[in-house]
């Protein structure tokens, strides 16, 4: 029993993403990650971390998306041209999720912070034109999480591990 934990926990380790929804690939080659006509898409997602489960709240022009993004994981959005802003939220409302998460992404100091401050959302905002397709990015930072705009080629090299939570 021991040895089927320890390889279930190896194995863990090594995938570093979510374990439901298609992978990034697989979306791009059926044609999903176009953007509808006339709007721009922004493919969201996190990092993922070697070991490391989290889920944060991610919100849009301050609307809340219909599920949290998951540690390898993406998810994609049709933004209407125009400024658009990016935000995400470490706070789930349950002190013990959020002292948990921040623990998970900056360490004491993120447990601290996440124990005090009360959904303090980090932001990034972009110029959206029509038909263009953008790369937002959730990764750790000193004080929690940190969103910005990547280039595509940089985005491939991690996002292809990650599944699509659109579903």
């Amino acid at each position: 029993m021991k040895k089927l934990l320890l390889a279930g926990l190896a194995l863990s380790l090594v995938s570093g993403c979510a374990s439901s929804g298609p992978l990034y690939q697989e979306v791009k080659t059926s044609g999903a990650l176009a953007p509808k006509a006339g709007m721009g898409l922004a493919v969201i997602y996190m990092h993922p971390v070697l070991g490391v489960q989290a889920s944060l709240r991610f919100y849009v022009n301050n609307q809340e998306l219909p599920m949290k993004i998951r540690t390898g994981s993406f998810y994609t959005y049709d933004a209407v041209p125009g400024p658009a802003s990016f935000a995400t939220a470490a706070f789930s409302g349950n002190k013990g999720e959020d002292m948990a998460t921040g623990a998970l992404q900056a360490g004491a100091i993120g447990l601290a912070i996440n124990s005090v401050a009360g959904g303090k959302h980090k932001q990034m905002t972009l110029e959206v034109a029509p038909n263009q397709i953008y790369y937002v990015e959730i990764k750790s930072g000193t004080w929690g999480p940190v969103v910005e705009q990547v280039p595509e080629e940089e985005a491939q090299n991690v996002i292809t591990r990650c599944h699509w939570r659109n579903q």
